[in-house]
C-alpha cells in the first residue's frame, strides 16, 4: 500500500510502525480477555492448525458446542487439498531485512511469547 502513496517505501520505518501496531493490538487483546467470560475464547496455535487442520477446526467446533457435520468435513478436506501451504512459494524473513535484530523483537514481544508460547513448549 505504501508504494501507492509514496515514491520511496521506507522498509525499516514501515516495519517499526507495524511492530508498534501489533504490540498495541496485543495490549487491547490482553485487556479485553479480562472482561470476557471464561470459555468464550479459544487460543489456537498456527502450528497445530497447519499440522492437523481438520482436527484443530473440529476442536474449535467442540469447544464452542457447534455441530461438526460430515459434509462440512468433506468440503474442508477438499478445500485444504486445493490450497496447500506454500502453494505459491515459501517466504523467508529475517529481522535484519527490516533493520531489527531477533533479540530486539524477542524483547518487544516478550509479554506475548510468555503468555502464549511458553505454555506450549
Amino acid at each position: 500500500v505504501h508504494g501507492y502513496l509514496t515514491e520511496r517505501v521506507d522498509i525499516e520505518r514501515t516495519a517499526a510502525v507495524n511492530v508498534d501496531l501489533f504490540l498495541r493490538y496485543f495490549e487491547w487483546n490482553f485487556a479485553a480477555r479480562e472482561k470476557i467470560q471464561a470459555g468464550r475464547i479459544l487460543d489456537i496455535r498456527y502450528d497445530d492448525l497447519t499440522a492437523d487442520s481438520v482436527g484443530t477446526i473440529r476442536r474449535i467446533y467442540d469447544h464452542f458446542g457447534l455441530k461438526f457435520h460430515e459434509g462440512f468435513e468433506a468440503r474442508l478436506v477438499k478445500w485444504l487439498a486445493e490450497r496447500p501451504q506454500h502453494k505459491f512459494g515459501k517466504h523467508v524473513y529475517a529481522a535484519e531485512d527490516f533493520g531489527m535484530t531477533d533479540a530486539q523483537l524477542a524483547e518487544r514481544f516478550k509479554a506475548y511469547t510468555e503468555r502464549f508460547l511458553a505454555r506450549h513448549d
